[in-house]
């Protein structure tokens, strides 16, 4: 006799396979496993058939007591399972009398558990999934509640399961850091008056707590976002997929699941890419989402297994080198506030270097470019120059350090009233042009800036080039410090950039940006216009808002980055920020 007698079920436990095919066409949702791919990778730790039934767990639970009289193989995927007072990770045997537990709190919404020989509920219209709405398959078509005897199927042996390792322990929460999610054009796309998806991209979401496994219901930070999208009129209802994103009429976005209905009336200008129905599983209530355009080349190569990289042509010519470490994480910022188009550049940072009216800027420029950066959950740096509006903060006027230390405070100061005002803070330090590249070069000059911020913001870090003498004086004086490398300019051979009047100084193709972006922040290194690797293992990533189309640079930086597995986070990030408050 093998089953499993659940002795507390959490808020929403299911019996799930994978799903039912050619049921639309009688009104049923093809339902089954949230992340179907979770579902196999458990399956296939216990020696099962991927299609086995499992158990899908919602936020918590359950506790499954061995109510046979022969031991049983449990895995989990998403979660880690807990037996008695030992701890097993994600896989272990449970003695009959036993208990397993999947450990609290779960990283995100949901787990998927395999017993080998699976939960052998009878199937109904080809699967055992449960189906809520129509009262039928897994347990009555309900979720689990205590009490409940789910039958087990017989074991396919130990053989089966001798190649496959078991699943791996999950990440973090998701809503520590924003989560990605790659759309395509969907099936009305050609139907709206303009792009709807440049829109959906340029703005941040958060996870509402109305989601289930009908929908996930995501809401805009910034509502005039989706205002500003001109509906098609007259959609008729069709058929609906997993992740086909729909746009009701009260200003969300619905990203459909399993339990979707089997035809929708609103309009879905995309659909997410199938290698991130997993990442949609997991979102919970209160998560902040980034959409992101791929093309379906990109979309189909992640989905059969290539890793999450950026089909932005060739692959990065650069290979790892000893001693540099590939980063999780890197910083992307943008010098902003300098009377250049940003409202599409913004939501692709994460950390805004505000002009302090120096080089450029204004208080009401400030003002706005301040609200506009807080409401989308970005860091927000002083970013002081020289006084010379006319050439741009690109000239010198002093390198005395006194008179530079008295200037930075300035501008500092006026910075950091403005972010007050909006009820945040400075969160670092960033200078402008000359003032940059001379603090870069000379370390007497970067001691001056640093002593400036230090009296006006205490604590508060510094960004210079990295590689450069003024970052290492910083470093060696134990002095906050950020090391920066650009996307969008050429080096020299000595680590210097190319001069803005000879050729090669800008990189303009957002394709070969994100190239260098991915080096850069996974291996450290980019290539200069002499063809020699430098090491430069930057902290944070600069495009410059008055280079070209500065937007789709970033974008494409963004897109490329996150696809590469690199996670877009300010170094600045532990600061206030009113947006922070998920």
């Amino acid at each position: 006799m093998r089953r499993l007698r659940v002795e507390s079920a959490g808020p929403r436990t299911t019996v799930e396979d994978l799903g039912r095919r050619g049921v639309a066409r009688h009104g049923v949702p093809p339902g089954g496993a949230f992340d179907p791919r979770a579902l196999v990778e458990a399956n296939r730790a216990v020696g099962n058939p991927d299609s086995h039934a499992g158990l899908e767990v919602t936020f918590e639970g359950p506790s499954l007591r061995n109510d046979g009289d022969e031991p049983l193989l449990v895995a989990v995927a998403g979660g880690r399972l807990e037996f008695g007072a030992r701890e097993a990770g994600t896989r272990g045997l449970l003695e009959p009398g036993e208990i397993a537990r999947v450990a609290k709190p779960l990283p995100g919404a949901r787990a998927w558990i395999a017993v080998e020989g699976g939960i052998d509920v009878p199937v109904v219209l080809g699967g055992r999934s449960t189906c809520p709405s129509g009262g039928f398959g897994g347990v009555g078509g309900r979720p689990v509640v205590a009490g409940d005897v789910l039958p087990v199927g017989p074991s396919p042996g130990a053989s089966a399961r001798a190649t496959h390792p078991p699943p791996a322990s999950p990440a973090g929460p998701l809503g520590r850091t924003l989560a990605l999610l790659r759309i395509l054009p969907g099936p009305h796309f050609g139907l709206f008056p303009s792009d709807p998806v440049r829109l959906l991209e340029s703005t941040l979401w958060v996870v509402g707590p109305d989601s289930d496994r009908t929908g996930v219901r995501l809401r805009p930070i910034d509502p005039l976002v989706t205002a500003r999208i001109e509906r098609p009129a007259g959609v008729a209802p069709q058929g609906t997929v997993a992740g086909a994103l729909q746009l009701p009429p009260d200003g969300s976005a619905i990203l459909l699941g399993p339990d979707r209905p089997v035809t929708g009336g609103y309009a879905m200008p995309a659909v997410l890419a199938r290698a991130d129905i997993g990442v949609l599983a997991r979102l919970r209530p209160g998560d902040r989402v980034r959409l992101a355009r791929i093309d379906l080349g990109t979309a189909l190569a992640c989905f059969h297994g290539a890793p999450r990289a950026p089909a932005f042509g060739k692959a990065s010519a650069t290979a790892p080198l000893d001693g540099v470490p590939a980063r999780a994480r890197i910083d992307l910022n943008a010098d902003v506030g300098e009377g250049f188009p940003e409202d599409d550049l913004l939501p692709w940072l994460s950390s805004a270097s505000v002009a302090c009216g120096a080089h450029a800027g204004d208080p009401e420029t400030m003002r706005r470019t301040i609200e506009l950066a807080l409401a989308r959950g970005i860091a927000v740096g002083a970013h002081p120059g020289y006084p010379d509006r006319e050439g741009f903060g690109r000239r010198m006027t002093t390198r005395d350090p006194d008179e530079v230390r008295a200037l930075v405070e300035t501008q500092v100061r006026v910075l950091d009233d403005a972010c007050r005002a909006a009820g945040s803070e400075t969160a670092y330090v960033k200078p402008h042009g000359a003032l940059y590249n001379l603090a870069s070069a000379d370390p007497a000059l970067a001691r001056a800036i640093a002593e400036a911020v230090g009296r006006s913001l205490p604590g508060r870090a510094v960004v210079l080039a990295a590689g450069s003498p003024g970052l290492a004086s910083l470093v060696e004086a134990g002095l906050p410090a950020v090391g920066e490398a650009f996307v969008d300019r050429g080096y020299r051979d000595d680590g210097s950039l190319v001069p803005r009047s000879e050729p090669g100084a800008r990189i303009e193709d957002p394709d070969e940006a994100a190239r260098r972006a991915v080096a850069l922040a996974r291996e450290g290194t980019v290539r200069s216009a002499g063809g020699r690797i430098l090491r430069l293992a930057p902290d944070t990533l600069c495009v410059h808002g008055d280079t070209p189309g500065a937007a789709a640079i970033a974008r494409t930086v963004r897109t490329a980055l996150e696809c590469a597995g690199v996670t877009i986070e300010s170094f600045a990030a532990g600061l206030p920020s009113r947006a922070r408050i998920w």
